[in-house]
C-alpha cells in the first residue's frame, strides 16, 4: 500500500511540475 501511495504522489507532483512549466 505505501507503493501505491507513493507513486500516486510522484504522479501529482508531476502533473503540477508539468502545469508550471506550462505557466512559466
Amino acid at each position: 500500500m505505501a507503493t501505491g501511495r507513493f507513486s500516486c504522489l510522484l504522479f501529482l507532483i508531476s502533473e503540477i511540475d508539468l502545469s508550471v512549466k506550462r505557466r512559466i
